[in-house]
């Protein structure tokens, strides 16, 4: 499975590169992309490693982690450049209308502790 930081150097190559171009041209390329490779599941068949409940590790783009809990799937029902973008899950976040991909989550044991030596706690 290709991961979502490698899927999205490979649109800007695509879509960026070589001169401006629209937002809009720009993700419809990136969901024409997306629809043709199935990069990420379950479109590609595998199945989703998350489900709603699960206590997560959480890591942004600017490798901050947080302690999260899955709080549903992202399914638009209109096409979408984050869903294309592999965003599939919602998380109890300062922003829980905004999908986050499973790359950037990982499952956490509830009985462990993170880096600042706390066990997840619910809000």
């Amino acid at each position: 499975m290709i991961s979502q930081q490698e899927w999205i150097s490979q649109m800007e190559e695509i879509t960026g590169s070589n001169g401006w171009i629209s937002h809009r041209e720009w993700r419809d390329e990136v969901i024409a992309q997306h629809d043709l490779k199935k990069p990420f599941a379950p479109e590609n068949g595998e199945a989703l490693k998350f489900k709603a409940g699960d206590a997560v590790i959480y890591t942004n783009s600017n490798d901050v982690t947080f302690r999260r809990r899955v709080t549903g799937l992202y399914c638009p029902d209109f096409r979408c450049s984050l869903y294309a973008l592999g965003a599939r899950y919602l998380i109890d976040s300062d922003s829980p209308w905004v999908p986050v991909s499973e790359y950037s989550l990982r499952l956490l044991d509830e009985d462990s502790t993170n880096a600042s030596g706390g066990a997840y706690a619910d809000k």
